[in-house]
């Protein structure tokens, strides 16, 4: 598993370890995992991709790393679960200014300074975080 994949998979647990995201169903883009609390309210971690690699670095290392995060919400299943705006306030609290695992090999998550929240319609947002090499 590279570096990249364990990134994604830090993020997974950390949501998953949020109180305020207890009722969505929360896993990585792609991922196998079917279990859904089926309350209406999901949270999908994207495959990070890397914005800017390093030219000092001996081999490929990416200096910065955008993570995504969607989260969408089923206005007629969703009656327990937070709207998409605090759903999207809990995530951004969450992962800004977070530090991941060592072994992911990237350092401090931070929103995107521009066009933090994307709306795909009511019922979608896409946050967009950035995520430094721990080598700057």
């Amino acid at each position: 598993m590279g570096n990249l994949e364990r990134l994604q998979r830090s993020v997974v647990e950390l949501l998953r370890s949020v109180s305020d995201l207890r009722l969505a169903d929360i896993k990585a883009e792609d991922s196998d995992d079917n279990a859904g609390k089926a309350e209406g309210l999901r949270v999908t971690v994207l495959r990070p991709l890397p914005r800017a690699a390093s030219r000092y670095a001996a081999g490929p290392v990416f200096s910065e790393v955008e993570i995504s995060v969607e989260i969408s919400r089923d206005k007629s299943i969703a009656a327990r679960a937070p709207s998409i705006i605090s759903a999207a306030e809990n995530v951004s609290r969450a992962l800004h200014n977070w530090s991941p695992p060592v072994a992911c090999g990237y350092g401090r998550v931070y929103l995107s300074q521009e066009n933090p929240w994307l709306a795909d319609g009511p019922s979608k947002i896409r946050i967009i975080l950035n995520a430094q090499s721990v080598l700057q």
